[in-house]
């Protein structure tokens, strides 16, 4: 298997973490005990790697064991390296760490908030929703206590909440979103 030369995008946790760094070793000789150090920071977490040297060049590798321990969510990280007193950065990017179906029982439930509260705001207006359904809150009002002109209004906000996310994904995946930037000349 052929180690990537870049920082991962995006993982699973309990799945090994490898990647080389090539391009430091003219500036950053690993052998000669240059230190590189990648810092991953999110709203779920955050978790630190500290590279192997390779000859001159960085190698990473992260067990499942401890890949297992990462939350699932949206990091950023930086890198840098450091030899003594001296530290430079070097790098920074974003990364996903995925969800593990694998860890997940049978009633997990992937959809986002936003997609959640639509859900449930349109199954009311049908009068179709749930008990759970009905008890969501929005503002600090169940939705069962809602009149249909609340539930209309809050809908419309939420399937426009949706759509950026889905057009966010759209993106990230390397797809058009859809979205329409507008140029008026003057």
């Amino acid at each position: 298997m052929d180690i990537p030369l870049t920082e991962p995008t995006e993982f699973f946790p309990g799945d090994t973490l490898a990647w080389k760094r090539q391009d430091l070793s003219n500036d950053y000789p690993a052998s000669d005990g240059w230190i590189l150090t990648y810092y991953f920071r999110g709203p779920e977490g955050k978790f630190d790697i500290i590279a192997s040297a390779d000859g001159d060049d960085f190698s990473v590798s992260v067990p499942p064991a401890i890949t297992t321990t990462y939350k699932s969510g949206d990091y950023i990280w930086s890198s840098k390296v450091g030899l003594g007193t001296d530290v430079y950065s070097v790098d920074n990017g974003a990364c996903t760490v995925k969800v593990d179906l694998a860890t997940k029982g049978a009633g997990y439930d992937p959809r986002s908030h936003v997609k959640k509260v639509l859900d449930a705001l349109e199954a009311a207006l049908v009068k179709k929703a749930s008990k759970d359904q009905l008890e969501t809150d929005i503002d600090g009002v169940s939705i069962k206590r809602m009149s249909p002109d609340e539930l209309r209004a809050w809908r419309k906000e939420y399937k426009a909440e949706y759509q950026k996310e889905l057009n966010a994904d759209k993106k990230k995946n390397g797809k058009k979103s859809g979205d329409r930037i507008r140029v008026r000349f003057t």
